[in-house]
């Protein structure tokens, strides 16, 4: 699941269009993207036909899920998600990573480095 700004955060669609470029190899190790942005559902729709996103998208626009994982506020605005990934299987979080923190502080993040960090 990568948390994100949302349509305010242009890197932020690009991110999420990089990594579609990685499906296959995402695939191959038995990961799907999911995205989730504090965006309402219609700003959302939008962004997703002007970026071409073919990713999942889930419009959080209450910040509930964004806050039950913990990364409402850990971004660039208090009262949005950072630039968070997390992996999970069966409702589990296997790894959590958050690249707006120290010491990476990125908005952007190259797709193969995500793949490398990403546990075996």
């Amino acid at each position: 699941i990568f948390f994100s700004e949302g349509v305010m955060c242009a890197a932020c669609f690009q991110q999420i269009k990089d990594i579609e470029d990685i499906g296959a190899k995402l695939s191959k190790r038995g990961i799907r993207l999911v995205s989730v942005t504090p965006d309402s559902k219609d700003e959302l729709q939008n962004a997703i036909a002007q970026y071409g996103i073919r990713t999942p998208m889930i419009a959080d626009s209450d910040r509930n899920m964004s806050a039950a994982f913990n990364t409402l506020g850990k971004g660039m605005h208090g009262d949005t998600p950072g630039h968070a990934f997390l992996l999970m299987s069966h409702g589990k979080v296997l790894w959590y990573r958050d690249y707006w923190l120290p010491p990476t502080r990125a908005m952007y993040v190259a797709p193969d480095k995500i793949l490398a960090d990403l546990p075996a």
